[in-house]
């Protein structure tokens, strides 16, 4: 089968994209946007698109890019996913990990509150710092649907790479997520939130079960 598709689409859906992707003989590629924001966007969104077909030597492809507000790091994430649906590959297409990100954090901390979100929502993560919680959960699990748990893995390692923080700092961990790097999967919260859980997702790929990863976020002193 040379069909994939990854992403959100419908009434209510936002700050998502659905892609459709099929790979062809031919080396030609045709990319179809929808979006409202396209005489804006469009032309950086086809951008984006090409650099990762690029990146992962797709040579011939048609792509059905159905955009409803998605950043490039969404977009991103939902291209990765529907390539490595169809091709078997060990490369990853990571975004610039924010400097901002890369922080040591304090374990030693009262966290009273956690506000559990579905990791395959991009909507949800982008404004979770409205609340103010003591604890972000991105949750891979019972939150995300058996046949979304591939796609929002590589969502969740985008929004944690490079998604700015809130005067938070951030430590480093490691998921036991077979479809990503030891090293990608890094604390990177914006949300003004104490600590960052993952919780542990089993995949349909793998035999391998993931781990839940704990990444604990202690706020940053003001400058």
């Amino acid at each position: 089968m040379n069909l994939s598709t990854a992403g959100n689409k419908g009434k209510g859906v936002r700050s998502d994209c659905f892609i459709t992707l099929e790979l062809t003989k031919n080396e030609k590629i045709e990319i179809s946007i929808t979006s409202k924001v396209k005489a804006l966007f469009g032309k950086q969104i086809e951008k984006e698109v090409l650099d990762i077909l690029s990146f992962f030597n797709v040579k011939g492809a048609k792509v059905t890019v159905e955009d409803s507000g998605a950043t490039a790091l969404v977009i991103a994430a939902r291209m990765e996913a529907c390539i490595k649906k169809l091709i078997k590959t060990d490369k990853e297409y990571l975004l610039p990990f924010l400097p901002q990100n890369q922080y040591h954090t304090e374990k030693e901390r009262h966290r009273f509150s956690r506000l559990y979100l579905p990791g395959n929502t991009p909507s949800l993560a982008i404004n979770a710092g409205i609340h103010h919680p003591d604890g972000v959960i991105l949750d891979l699990e019972d939150a995300v649907a058996p046949d979304k748990k591939f796609e929002a893995q590589f969502l969740v390692r985008n929004m944690l790479r490079g998604i700015i923080r809130n005067r938070t700092t951030s430590s480093i961990a490691k998921a036991g997520f077979p479809q990503m790097s030891n090293t990608i999967v890094m604390g990177a919260s914006f949300w003004r939130a104490h600590h960052l859980r993952c919780r542990k997702t089993y995949s349909p790929w793998s035999r391998v079960r993931s781990v839940e990863l704990t990444v604990i976020v202690a706020p940053a002193s003001s400058s």
